[in-house]
C-alpha cells in the first residue's frame, strides 16, 4: 500500500511540474489530448547499476557531441549537425527548453 501512495503522490508532482513549466513557456504546448491521470511507477529495484551498464552502451557518445554545440546562453543553445538529406553541415538555434526537447 506504501507503493501505492508513493505512486500516486510521484505521479501528482511529476504532473504539477510538467504543466507549470509548459504553462510558463510562451511557445511550448502541450498536445490536445494527454492524460488527466498520471502514473508513475517508483518501485526500488536496486541501486540501479544494471540501468546504468544498460543505458551506458547507448549513450557514452551523447545524443549531441560536445564539440557541436557552438555556444550556449541564458536563453538559446546554437549547435551545428550534419542534414540527413544533404549531407550538409547545418546550424541551428533553439531556445534551451525546445533544445532540451529536441535532445529528450
Amino acid at each position: 500500500m506504501a507503493y501505492l501512495y508513493n505512486e500516486l503522490a510521484l505521479a501528482s508532482v511529476w504532473r504539477t511540474k510538467i504543466l507549470e513549466a509548459f504553462n510558463q513557456h510562451p511557445t511550448l504546448t502541450l498536445p490536445k489530448r494527454y492524460p488527466r491521470e498520471w502514473i508513475a511507477n517508483c518501485i526500488k529495484v536496486g541501486y540501479g547499476q544494471h540501468a546504468f551498464e544498460y543505458l551506458s552502451r547507448y549513450l557514452y557518445r551523447g545524443v549531441l557531441p560536445d564539440k557541436d554545440i557552438i555556444s550556449i546562453t541564458n536563453k538559446s543553445v546554437t549547435f551545428k549537425y550534419v542534414d540527413s538529406e544533404t549531407k550538409t553541415i547545418q546550424k541551428r538555434n533553439l531556445p534551451i527548453l525546445e533544445f532540451l526537447w529536441l535532445v529528450l
